[in-house]
């Protein structure tokens, strides 16, 4: 089963948030956190807070992506022109994907021996924003 997870930026502190009960249509998950928290979801002020959910992946490190997330991509064989490129993850048309020719994010693409991509999280988009080269 996919582990569920979320997260909320929270925009007025600007700090990210571990979500601790997440409401979906009638399905609720909770579990417990040691950092700061969004008790409900539901309850939540969309204004305040944007909620972030996880890919179920991870990078090339072992470290969780997420969306929102900025990941670092490179070419893993020899070109003309190396790949050395950054991407956000975001969530569309059904796939976490990446904004890099809208490639889709999968555990193939992150794992796979044959993969010609090195995929690593560096930071993401609410925390990091200067990674992107924006403000």
């Amino acid at each position: 089963m996919k582990e569920i997870k979320s997260r909320a930026w929270d925009k007025r502190e600007e700090r990210m948030l571990t979500v601790c009960r997440l409401g979906l249509g009638g399905f609720s998950h909770d579990f417990w956190s040691p950092d700061p928290v969004v008790c409900d979801s539901r309850i939540a002020d969309e204004e305040r807070y944007i909620f972030i959910f996880f890919t179920g992946l991870h990078d090339r490190n072992g470290k969780e992506i997420w969306e929102g997330d900025i990941v670092s991509i490179k070419s893993n064989y020899q070109t003309d022109e190396p790949i050395d490129a950054r991407a956000r993850v975001y969530f569309g048309d059904g796939a976490f994907r990446l904004d890099f020719h809208s490639m889709i994010l999968t555990h193939d693409l992150l794992n796979n021996i044959h993969s010609n991509w090195l995929i690593e999280a560096i930071g993401n988009i609410y925390e990091n924003t200067s990674l992107l080269g924006e403000k």
